[in-house]
């Protein structure tokens, strides 16, 4: 929800507009374009999301809670050292 204007707007125009607000101090702080990756986040999810697509998937195979759980986990653990060396 867009409060200045009073009307419902798509999440990413919003954050345009929160860039376009930030630029000029990321740009001194020289964190521009860890700043601008938010716009990743808008197109492929947050880990939330994908993490309640882990446990769904796991569940619709057939897991229980716990196990579906346990997939998440082991989810999470991969993603984390993914990039690393």
């Amino acid at each position: 929800m867009d409060f200045g204007r009073g009307e419902r707007v798509p999440y990413g125009a919003l954050l345009e507009e929160v860039l376009e607000l930030v630029r000029e101090d990321a740009e001194a702080l020289d964190c521009l374009a860890e700043v601008e990756r938010a716009r990743e986040i808008v197109t492929r999810g947050t880990s939330a999301h994908h993490q309640i697509a882990v446990y769904d998937k796991a569940m619709a195979e057939g897991a229980e809670d716990r196990e579906a759980l346990a997939v998440v986990v082991d989810w999470l653990a991969a993603e984390t050292l993914r990039d690393v060396g």
